[in-house]
């Protein structure tokens, strides 16, 4: 993969002028939230909006003005006056294409002057390894957050369908993960990103952020079980059979291929551990998924249960 050298894109920005309009900003301590409509965007926009004195930009691609990573005459006006700025990119920091456009991105954040930037990353595997590098390069004073895989899967994302139809049938076995829960992320990112200290003692640096336990998906079927008085079982399968199911239950076969390739990436076994990042950062121990699992059950996203998809038989792949 090529090099992004920081002098080739400081230069780039070097020529780029702060015009008055983009000066011309809210004088409150103004923080940037990239992909602002996502599922860890719109948290952590909510847990800072509450906060005295604070602006915050919440961008996306149907925000105005609007924000586009592939257009970077969109940044500008979003950068100008910012004191800090969160990057979740999309569509996923492991792509080919993301480094170049993130070295671009912080050597620009760093030209406007903010003093905190955080890529949200993830654990296991080294393929958002050369985006991490690539932020930190040209911003030095940047954190990176590597976070394990979301508890809200099972709620807000591909596992929600299968949890549903009382089936987890991933292409993984016996692995276990620490999921983590996306309220506790935004809190601790909200904590760094307006905390000027608590930034200052971890920049420059990598953060794992994970729930307190590693659990199987046997685990979380029998929490799930447990929770919603309904057998919900997890049934390992091929990968061909995984996308055949995502595409019956109107997944786009691109990102269920995606989602296999991350599964083989990332969730092999070596990121199980659970770290302590989030537990120093919140003051307090991390949700595990059986306090997730209660608190959703109760707001009831779990209790229609749909018919098995068509070619999807009950037995699992050992």
């Amino acid at each position: 993969m090529d090099e992004f050298e920081t002098s080739a894109v400081d230069s780039l920005w070097s020529t780029q002028p702060i015009t008055a309009e983009m000066k011309d900003m809210d004088t409150k301590t103004s923080i940037l939230i990239t992909g602002a409509t996502g599922r860890t965007g719109r948290r952590l926009v909510s847990a800072l909006s509450g906060v005295d004195g604070l602006s915050v930009r919440a961008a996306s691609r149907q925000g105005d003005p609007p924000f586009a990573w592939e257009a970077p005459d969109t940044w500008p006006v979003q950068l100008s006056g910012a004191d800090a700025a969160f990057i979740c990119y999309a569509p996923d920091v492991a792509d080919p294409g993301a480094p170049e456009i993130l070295s671009e991105f912080a050597a620009a954040a760093r030209h406007h002057g903010l003093s905190r930037l955080i890529l949200l990353s993830g654990r296991g595997g080294t393929a958002a390894h050369p985006s991490e590098e690539a932020v930190l390069r040209n911003f030095p004073a940047a954190v990176v957050v590597r976070s394990a895989w979301f508890q809200q899967d099972f709620s807000e994302h591909f596992l929600h369908p299968q949890v549903l139809q009382g089936q987890l049938r991933v292409p993984v076995n016996g692995v276990s993960e620490p999921f983590v829960d996306l309220e506790d992320s935004a809190e601790a990112l909200a904590h760094l990103l307006t905390e000027v200290d608590a930034y200052r003692e971890v920049a420059s640096g990598i953060l794992e952020f994970t729930g307190p336990d590693s659990v199987t998906f046997a685990d979380v079927a029998a929490a799930l079980s447990a929770a919603l008085g309904r057998t919900v079982e997890h049934v390992p399968t091929t990968p061909e059979d995984f996308i055949a199911g995502a595409a019956d239950a109107g997944m786009s076969r691109e990102e269920a291929e995606g989602i296999v390739w991350l599964f083989a990436e990332a969730m092999d076994g070596s990121a199980s551990h659970s770290s302590g990042d989030l537990e120093r950062l919140l003051g307090r121990p991390p949700q595990p998924i059986q306090e997730y699992i209660a608190r959703t059950a109760v707001q009831r996203v779990w209790d229609e249960k749909l018919p098995q998809p068509q070619g999807e038989s009950a037995a699992g792949v050992s």
